[in-house]
């Protein structure tokens, strides 16, 4: 009778044994289709958010709808409007700037990025030549869609086109510049015959301070999208005090060692300090023009470099 209670209680604990055996294996296998299932819904997430990162531009809807292949040139903009010293130094100019690209580039298309107000951005709208393709690009909105710090400098705004997947070609320049025929054969010598991925120009002895000016400089960003898009993150992710030139000192930094030995480069004061130039390949019109120049009269020595 005791053998028959001690075989019943092992067979009764085989079954427990058996029991626990499925029930973990169960759990386990639950855990492990859970899992699975949740790291295909991240990848699917992960693979949707880059495809669709991969068809949004780094600037608007209306930029998202152009599609892709861009040739962009792209300014940053900010400050009070309502002031009149700035209007007078930085909108005014822009007026004639942005009427001057759409005749002498009328492939390319104007990008202004600015944290305006919805009022503000609809005024200066209105100030801008309708007929001409601007696009305006809401800062706040980009940094946050591309998860960049809000506190990056906002010279750097214009360079945001360098992370756009839909831009193939790109050109930043300063709101108060005069657009000369000395730059635009300049760039067009670059565009048309080189096959360099950068292009710089240095016109004044103060363009000899930095290997790239924040303002004349463009690149072909088809060619190296991916070295340009890596360089062009960190440069963002830097945590820098804003000053004057600081945009200038993250291009030394970060572009100008992929662009050094890739580049053409116009130079007619610089080119002792910063070898393999080239001279413009336009003579200036009068002593005061220079590539870069604002809209005022400024003095202008002889040039150093010159061919």
């Amino acid at each position: 009778m005791r053998q028959s209670y001690s075989y019943y209680r092992l067979v009764n604990f085989i079954k427990l044994v058996v029991v626990i055996d499925l029930f973990l294996i169960a759990t386990f296998v639950t855990l492990l289709t859970s899992f699975n299932k949740n790291r295909e819904d991240v990848i699917i997430s992960h693979h949707d958010n880059m495809t669709r990162l991969s068809l949004i531009s780094t600037c608007s809807f209306e930029a998202d709808l152009r599609g892709p292949n861009q040739s962009v040139i792209s300014f940053s903009l900010y400050g009070d409007l309502s002031d009149a010293a700035i209007s007078i130094r930085y909108i005014q100019p822009l007026r004639a700037l942005t009427s001057n690209i759409s005749r002498i580039y009328p492939d390319w298309i104007v990008r202004i990025y600015h944290n305006f107000s919805t009022e503000t951005g609809k005024e200066l709208r209105k100030i801008l030549d309708d007929s001409v393709n601007i696009d305006f690009c809401d800062v706040e909105r980009i940094l946050r869609l591309r998860n960049i710090r809000r506190t990056v400098f906002p010279m750097t705004w214009r360079f945001l086109p360098l992370l756009d997947p839909l831009v193939d070609r790109f050109m930043s320049r300063d709101t108060d510049s005069e657009l000369i025929l000395r730059e635009i054969d300049a760039v067009r010598q670059w565009l048309n015959a080189s096959d360099a991925t950068f292009h710089a120009m240095r016109d004044h002895p103060w363009h000899c301070t930095t290997e790239i000016l924040g303002g004349l400089w463009g690149a072909k960003v088809h060619q190296r999208r991916r070295d340009i898009g890596r360089v062009v993150e960190k440069l963002f992710q830097r945590s820098m005090p804003s000053f004057h030139g600081v945009d200038q000192l993250l291009l030394k930094f970060y572009v100008w060692p992929l662009a050094a030995k890739d580049s053409v480069i116009h130079d007619s004061y610089c080119c002792e300090t910063f070898q393999f130039s080239l001279p413009f390949p336009t003579r200036r019109q009068d002593s005061s023009s220079f590539v870069g120049s604002v809209y005022t009269n400024q003095s202008l020595p002889s040039p150093e470099c010159a061919p």
